[in-house]
């Protein structure tokens, strides 16, 4: 997906969905937190691969009991990293790292309550507020 965007000073740059989700510093803030607290391996090559392909590699590299709460978590993430870049540019309005992964947290703990088991919630406390 390839979105244009006009920056403040005017300029228009090209943002792609692989971009904003997974390459930008924001983006993999976000993932190097979630990642470490959930005892997930996490690695970003200086290319950028598309999101499908870092997906994959990331989950090659998970024991495979590990698997189903990794999945879950990579929806939570791409999730939440979306609703922020909406939230910086239909509502001017920005997150810190740390308060997007406060309220991932947050909806990680509500899956837990859901039955998601394979989530440990207790790893996730460690996301500090």
């Amino acid at each position: 997906m390839d979105l244009r965007r006009r920056t403040n000073a005017g300029f228009v740059i090209n943002e792609t969905s692989d971009h904003i989700l997974v390459h930008c510093a924001y983006a993999k803030e976000t993932w190097w937190v979630a990642a470490s607290v959930m005892n997930c391996n996490c690695s970003f090559s200086d290319e950028e691969i598309s999101l499908r392909d870092w997906w994959t590699k990331l989950t090659k590299l998970q024991p495979r009991e590990r698997r189903k709460g990794l999945n879950i978590l990579f929806m939570l993430v791409i999730w939440s990293i979306w609703k922020e870049r909406n939230a910086r540019l239909f509502n001017q309005c920005s997150s810190t790292t740390q308060e997007l992964l406060q309220r991932i947290k947050s909806d990680i703990d509500l899956w837990v309550m859901a039955g998601a088991r394979c989530l440990d919630s207790g790893r996730i406390s460690q996301i500090k507020s």
